[in-house]
């Protein structure tokens, strides 16, 4: 319960921040950067604050590149590493922040490529680990779902909102 609590902080600090950041990350200049060799290790890292993921999401670029390495590089981050909730927990709360900033919207072929990441895992994971791993998906989907609604909520409450 605690964790759940701390996610809905985590989606409130992360959207406040790219609202003050937002007229900045529109006028950057958008170019292709290869996947930072660090964002696995960074993904793995239990010990990760939102601070750290904040700095890296202020910049759309790096925000970018953290999909395209998680949507690419899922054999560099290694099955047994993003099986473990914090893992999925990042790249869970990562795609749900994206559809929120205008800015961002230019990258919706990386939600599409987010979108095909369990499929990848499930098909690599061995048979007998596979309804495991399915039982743990649907419990984190119906928790993002309803983490989900209620950033929709906040945001339709927020008369500042770009939607």
């Amino acid at each position: 319960m605690d964790n759940f609590f701390k996610s809905i902080c985590f989606l409130l600090v992360i959207f406040l921040s790219f609202l003050s950041c937002k007229n900045d990350a529109v006028s950057e200049k958008k170019h292709h950067t290869k996947p930072s060799p660090a964002i696995p290790e960074l993904l793995k890292n239990d010990a990760i604050t939102s601070e750290h993921l904040i700095k890296l999401s202020a910049n759309l670029d790096s925000f970018s590149v953290i999909i395209e390495s998680i949507a690419d590089g899922i054999d560099e981050i290694g099955i047994k590493d993003i099986k473990k909730p914090s893992v999925i927990e990042k790249v869970q709360l990562m795609s749900l922040m994206l559809p929120y900033i205008p800015p961002a919207m230019a990258l919706i072929k990386d939600l599409q490529k987010l979108d095909t990441i369990s499929e990848r895992i499930k098909d690599t994971l061995p048979e007998e680990k596979r309804n495991a791993f399915l039982a743990f998906e649907n419990t984190y989907k119906l928790r993002f779902d309803s983490l989900n609604m209620r950033f929709k909520q906040y945001l339709s409450n927020d008369s500042t909102t770009v939607k």
